[in-house]
């Protein structure tokens, strides 16, 4: 159909497809890149919980508005939707609901109380309050989001909300929001929902904004309060939550009354006012006993909660609890993957890389919808993907200061951060503060086991290094050497090599793994590291150094595709061929390289011979880890004859 090739909106996504192809290119709607895109196109299709709409773009005296169309019983009906900048998920949520016959606003409950908030007097608040419009407020804020057509349940965390306080904290695209309105809609409660965002930063609106949202299930609640605030409002706001508190509990004492009240403040992150932190505590402190307060911010609010806890009355929602689980996510894809479906162990597969993390699932489905080899998208499927490295930068880097993304590009080369580390290879100091910082944010960063020890997600950090090669190429190989120096300072040289590889330190990195080749046999056999460094060093530094070359033809012929090292072994047998230029150890590696191909073959005379480099305890053991796979193979092939021989014979 022609309309599928229309710029569409779906899931808090733009697609827009190119002239003539296939694949979509993806915008977050909300962020720089979906307003740029509005200020230059006239119209895209937006498609939501309670159905479709068209957008469109119109200039009335000079400036652009937008207005959204849907036909509907035979007419053609018409919503405003506002200017560019008022373009957001919610807003168009809200118009779509408006055009399938729903009321579109509500003004702040009370209108004489909102009326004369709008038009203090110059004697009464100061002028900065006087300019803030609160006449009235957009649905969305103060009435819950739709939730997803195609809802994961997970009453696993729901039932958990029986606490006065719910905090529910952690990074962008962990559903914070879907879990807090799944429990609205399941529990017993009737459910107040406020909406948050940076225009809310300041405590007259923050309260109106609270109040308006206990008026939408208690018509009563506040009455008269913003009175108050008209003189000295910041010395009043701990009066007015005190009789915002008597005002719940007459309301809930009410025998008629359900069961109590529930609030919802959604991404509290916007607040910064201390203003706002501080009368929100008087009225933790202050809390009606039928009022359950939810609270869901990308960073920790700064509000002190120990009394509370030790009462019980704090249940507080992670990262960890907000992912999905296997079986949440392989539902969550068999419902929105496009086409057939995918296998059960792709679908795994995808689980487990993103970490259970929702928004890495559904960029997944968008990414899938435009893949031909699916399965090996799913293998290949990093970080470094388009859409998640826009999603990464869009949502957190770009929102974060300046030395705060430095840091974090730089020390994405670790695979675990500590302070000293990080100190070392960013050159400055204060990284552990900054670790604690990160961590206080929920910048996605995650505590270890071992104390002040960190990780960034494999998502997060595979598009913080796709970030860092395009800004800052020429550190990366300065950032691998402080690495690798201070691991050797601090005697663990097996996590130096990775650094020493990873800045193409070639040549030291294969002198400390000829020097850690019999400890990592010994530790883990066939099954160490040792393969995996090998396959990184070029095939011109494994010539040069007999002990790596003889290593790798053995460990390769037992744990590795064979192809791959034949490839290996002939590249190097060409370089070392007539006009070679490095024929450094050329003699030796030819005669490894036989006896590696003999050794392949089974050839029970190599056992005998010790390969280069003498013995020193890793041949033997190489040797013996050959033999053993050698003999296991032989037993099992005689295994599969004998069970073949008595399927013919009982024929």
């Amino acid at each position: 159909m022609r309309t599928s090739r229309k710029p569409l909106v779906r899931d808090n996504l733009l697609l827009v497809h190119g002239a003539g192809s296939d694949v979509a290119d993806a915008v977050t709607v909300g962020t720089p890149r979906w307003y740029e895109w509005l200020e230059g196109n006239s119209s895209f299709v937006f498609e939501g919980s309670a159905g479709h709409l068209t957008a469109r773009r119109e200039t009335r005296r000079g400036s652009a508005y937008w207005y959204g169309y849907r036909r509907r019983g035979g007419k053609l009906l018409k919503v405003y939707l506002g200017r560019p900048r008022e373009l957001t998920q919610a807003r168009l949520e809200e118009a779509s609901a408006t055009l399938a016959g729903q009321t579109p606003f509500v003004p702040l409950a009370g209108r004489a109380d909102s009326t004369a908030l709008a038009t203090l007097p110059g004697n009464g608040p100061s002028a900065e309050m006087a300019n803030v419009d609160l006449s009235f407020l957009p649905l969305t804020k103060v009435k819950p989001p739709a939730l997803p057509h195609k809802l994961i349940p997970r009453s696993r965390l729901t039932r958990l909300v029986t606490t006065p306080v719910t905090l529910v904290c952690a990074p962008s695209g962990f559903g914070k929001s879907t879990v807090l309105n799944e429990w609205r809609q399941d529990c017993s409660l009737e459910v107040a929902w406020v909406a948050l965002d940076a225009d809310d930063n300041h405590p007259l609106r923050f309260w109106s904004k609270v109040v308006a949202a206990l008026q939408t299930v208690h018509p009563g609640l506040g009455r008269g309060w913003l009175a108050q605030l008209r003189s000295s409002p910041a010395a009043a706001l701990s009066k007015v939550v005190v009789n915002l508190t008597n005002d719940i509990v007459q309301v809930t004492d009410d025998p008629a009354a359900p069961e109590g009240v529930g609030l919802v403040l959604d991404n509290y992150h916007h607040i910064h006012n201390p203003e706002i932190h501080t009368s929100l505590q008087t009225w933790l402190e202050h809390i009606p006993p039928r009022l359950k307060l939810a609270i869901a911010s990308s960073t920790k609010p700064p509000l002190a909660l120990g009394y509370l806890k030790a009462k019980g009355m704090v249940l507080e929602l992670g990262a960890d609890d907000l992912r999905f689980t296997l079986e949440e996510g392989v539902e969550f894809l068999r419902q929105h993957v496009p086409g057939p479906p995918l296998a059960y162990g792709d679908m795994q597969t995808l689980v487990a890389r993103t970490g259970g993390w929702i928004t890495g699932l559904v960029l997944a489905t968008v990414a899938l919808a435009q893949q031909e080899d699916r399965a090996r998208f799913v293998e290949e499927f990093t970080g470094a993907h388009p859409l998640l490295r826009e999603f990464f930068a869009e949502n957190v880097l770009n929102r974060l200061p300046e030395e705060v993304q430095t840091f974090l590009l730089k020390t994405s080369i670790l695979k675990h951060l500590t302070g000293p580390l990080c100190d070392a290879v960013t050159g400055q100091s204060g990284s552990a503060a900054m670790l604690a910082r990160l961590l206080g944010e929920n910048v996605f960063l995650e505590r270890l086991e071992q104390s002040d020890w960190y990780r960034y997600p494999d998502l997060f950090a595979e598009a913080l290094r796709a970030n860092l090669q395009e800004r800052f190429p020429a550190e990366i190989p300065r950032l691998h050497r402080r690495a690798a120096k201070w691991y050797l300072a601090q005697n663990d040289p097996p996590d130096a090599i990775p650094h020493l590889l990873g800045g193409k330190l070639w040549d030291e990195a294969a002198v400390l793994i000829e020097d850690e080749l019999p400890r990592e046999l010994e530790r883990a056999g066939k099954d160490s590291r040792l393969l995996g460094w090998l396959r990184q060093l070029p095939e011109p530094v494994m010539q040069r150094h007999g002990k790596l070359l003889a290593a790798y033809g053995r460990l390769a012929s037992i744990a590795g595709p064979r192809g791959e090292a034949e490839r290996v072994l002939a590249s190097i047998e060409a370089s070392l061929g007539p006009g070679a230029q490095d024929t450094t150890g050329a003699e030796e590696a030819l005669s490894e390289i036989r006896r590696i191909r003999r050794l392949w073959v089974g050839d029970e005379r190599e056992t005998a011979g010790l390969p280069v480099g003498g013995d020193d305890g890793a041949w033997p053991m190489l040797d013996g880890i050959v033999q053993c796979y050698r003999d296991c193979r032989r037993d099992v092939i005689r295994a599969e004859a004998k069970a073949s021989a008595l399927y013919e014979s009982a024929k």
